[in-house]
């Protein structure tokens, strides 16, 4: 890494960082997209018997270039400081990226304890993270 690259580091968000969420911009553009490929014979598609040797479940990620790139805005949500707020005392947990100190993205999540799972709390324009290339800390 050079040192124009800044580290990002991931540390757990709270309330405080509503103000860097808000401002965050929450649009892209791509050339690629990504499709997930499953397989195997757990696979529901996949009827064939288990071959010795091969796996029962794979999956592959499969990138595709596509022209012209694509755009995406989320500032569609446009939510106030306010919402954003409330968005953020109302969730289990999550995690903030730091590109130096700057906010770069987040996670938020909710806690099913009946599952003993975290889900990504879909949040519109709060899941997003910046297209930065840099070096991943977490503290």
């Amino acid at each position: 890494m050079d040192e124009l690259t800044p580290a990002i580091n991931v540390r757990s968000v709270s309330v405080t960082d509503a103000p860097a969420l808000h401002q965050l911009d929450y649009s892209f553009e791509t050339e690629r997209i990504y499709t997930l490929r499953v397989g195997g014979t757990l696979a529901q598609s996949d009827s064939t018997p288990h071959a010795p040797g091969k796996p029962a479940l794979a999956f592959e990620l499969w990138e595709t270039p596509v022209e012209p790139p694509l755009y995406k805005s989320y500032r569609e949500y446009d939510r106030t400081l306010a919402e954003v707020e409330a968005k953020l005392t109302g969730i289990d947990g999550g995690y903030i990226a730091l590109a130096g100190e700057q906010a770069a993205g987040v996670v938020l999540l909710n806690f099913e304890q009946w599952r003993s799972v975290a889900r990504i709390e879909d949040s519109g324009a709060f899941i997003t993270i910046s297209t930065l290339p840099a070096r991943l800390n977490t503290r």
